[in-house]
């Protein structure tokens, strides 16, 4: 998807103040033009995040918290600000910080927090070859949660041979 953003075609738009992908004039062959000035790609970036299922967390690369979004703030039960705050401060056994140090993702990772294991992943956002943010998002909030899935995907394996 392409966005047009003052008379010029963007692969991609700015968020927190970085441009996490190619901002150069890329030709539009087959993409969608969507006519969005940056105030609007920037709100449309910032509502998706919000209420994006998936608890997710976006910080520095020294691990302050840039974005916190509603699932995670619901998941840790957290009423207060915690933009700016380091990460480590408001996620157990966060491994935030150490991601934007390396700049090596984390995929799949097991962590506890709250006495749960939980799926999470965590990932640097990089620019120019440097990592300006780190990506954190958790799949599935108890490792439980994964097994139920497990169960119903095999029961529908069943269901199909049946048939």
């Amino acid at each position: 998807m392409f966005f047009k953003a003052e008379g010029k075609r963007f692969a991609s738009a700015p968020f927190l103040g970085q441009t996490l992908l190619c901002s150069k004039y890329v030709p539009n062959e087959e993409g969608i033009v969507l006519d969005l000035n940056l105030q609007q790609i920037s709100k449309l970036l910032e509502v998706v995040f919000e209420n994006a299922h998936e608890p997710m967390v976006v910080t520095d690369k020294e691990g302050n918290i840039l974005l916190f979004n509603r699932s995670y703030r619901e998941f840790l039960g957290i009423q207060e600000n915690v933009i700016g705050k380091p990460v480590t401060e408001v996620i157990e056994n966060t491994r935030m910080h150490i991601v934007g140090r390396e700049g090596v993702p984390e995929i799949a990772d097991i962590q506890q927090i709250k006495g749960q294991k939980m799926i999470a992943h965590r990932i640097p956002i990089m620019d120019e070859g440097q990592v300006i943010a780190v990506l954190g998002t958790v799949l599935f909030q108890d490792v439980k949660e994964l097994a139920s899935l497990a169960a119903m995907v095999g029961q529908l394996k069943d269901e199909l041979t049946y048939y």
